[in-house]
């Protein structure tokens, strides 16, 4: 049954919610609601998502907030439902008179059914699994670039500039550089020396002493499980 607003400014936004509605898209569905007749307070109605009509009642939410006396502050983007179980996000913009009273609200109702499968689908898509080692894979143009990424990466790890670096700095380096498989490939040594601003003897040599440091804890490792 067609309802016909009481207050002209309810009139007047009456006939913007087929316009706005329109411009939404088919998602959404606006309703005007006129505070003063609660039972049939839905004056004007464009879009078809919750099947209501023109003379339905104010929403439980809104019937709430009148008893409360707590209308007049705007509501936006917040969860309903339909009563199939349709997910909505659902905005309440009160609308007030040339006195200030609040006459009515504007409610925009946004069915999240397609967009939340759209998400679903996304986010498997982007879903990834870590590698068990913790490692990652970046990928280059070439060696050079591979080199330098890597050098680069552990270097800022640290936390310290090259300059400030001391040797014990520099091992870490060396020894993470080494874990990462760094040094198997050629070149690596002199790119590793450029960066850390020391001779390529020196590279060779941290790589001697973490790899012996390495080995010792190895074997007493597995002694200590031996006698464990």
């Amino acid at each position: 049954m067609p309802v016909t607003a009481q207050h002209p400014l309810m009139a007047a936004f009456a006939q913007i919610v087929p316009g706005l509605a329109a411009a939404l898209g088919d998602d959404a569905e606006v309703v005007l609601h006129e505070l003063s007749h609660p039972q049939d307070s839905a004056v004007a109605i464009a879009g078809n998502i919750t099947g209501r009509k023109p003379g339905a009642p104010l929403t439980d939410l809104i019937l709430h907030l009148l008893r409360q006396g707590k209308v007049g502050e705007n509501i936006i983007s917040y969860p309903s439902r339909t009563e199939d179980g349709r997910q909505l996000k659902s905005s309440t913009i009160f609308i007030r008179d040339e006195q200030g009273e609040v006459i009515g609200c504007l409610c925009i109702n946004f069915d999240l059914s397609r967009w939340m499968m759209a998400k679903h689908v996304v986010e498997g898509h982007c879903r990834t699994t870590p590698l068990d080692s913790g490692d990652r894979e970046t990928f280059t143009q070439d060696v050079e670039g591979m080199l330098r990424t890597n050098i680069a990466e552990v270097v800022a790890q640290e936390g310290i500039p090259v300059v400030m670096m001391k040797k014990e700095d520099k091992l870490r380096v060396v020894k993470t550089l080494d874990e990462r498989g760094v040094f198997l490939i050629k070149g690596a040594v002199e790119n590793v020396a450029q960066f850390l601003d020391v001779s390529r003897y020196t590279i060779y040599n941290y790589l001697d002493e973490t790899r012996s440091q390495r080995s010792t804890e190895l074997a007493l490792n597995q002694r200590g499980g031996t006698h464990g």
